[in-house]
């Protein structure tokens, strides 16, 4: 997993906990740092969701903990997310705060430090670019969510990319459909 990966983590989180209608937002910031050609990458991802305790503030990146609201907001999942995120913003050195106030929402920034690409090898990336490469046009995909915003989103993103996309909200859903 990678940068992108961790933010898509905590922005699932985020659709998952705020009510349909409310705010996602997500601020990208750069900051120099200490270290010649290296930059602070900084994400803030911030919902008007169902929030956090303060308590429970001090344990959302362990393993299998969750806010004990499951029963009331009826999320499924069993709290291994953010404690992967923070294993993996460890590993790259970086660091993960989080605001929360019951039923206000959330705010995570996550704080990566990044090597600064010359003006080469970011004219060399730019001429590599894979999406010029690769081509979903045409490609039929079978899209199995349970999640009505997130098939949305990932239907919206597959057909941009041309792809042909059959939605359904579970495998025994889909395969009575083709009976």
């Amino acid at each position: 997993m990678s940068f992108s990966g961790i933010c898509i983590n905590i922005i699932s989180n985020a659709v998952k906990y705020t009510d349909a209608g409310g705010t996602i937002s997500c601020k990208i910031a750069q900051r120099p740092c200490e270290k010649e050609d290296w930059c602070d990458m900084i994400i803030s991802i911030t919902d008007n969701g169902i929030g956090m305790t303060e308590e429970f503030q001090k344990h959302i990146f362990e393993a299998f903990e969750r806010e004990r609201t499951s029963t009331i907001t009826h999320i499924e999942g069993i709290g291994i997310g953010m404690g992967i995120v923070k294993k993996l913003v460890d590993l790259m050195g970086g660091t993960i705060e989080v605001e929360s106030k019951l039923n206000e929402g959330s705010t995570f920034t996550v704080t990566i430090p990044c090597k600064k690409a010359s003006k080469e090898e970011a004219l060399e990336k730019k001429k590599q670019n894979p999406r010029s490469k690769k081509s979903l046009k045409g490609v039929r995909v079978l899209l199995v969510e349970d999640n009505e915003i997130n098939a949305e989103i990932a239907t919206e993103l597959l057909k941009e990319e041309g792809c042909i996309v059959e939605v359904a909200t579970d495998g025994v859903a889909y395969f009575l459909r083709q009976r």
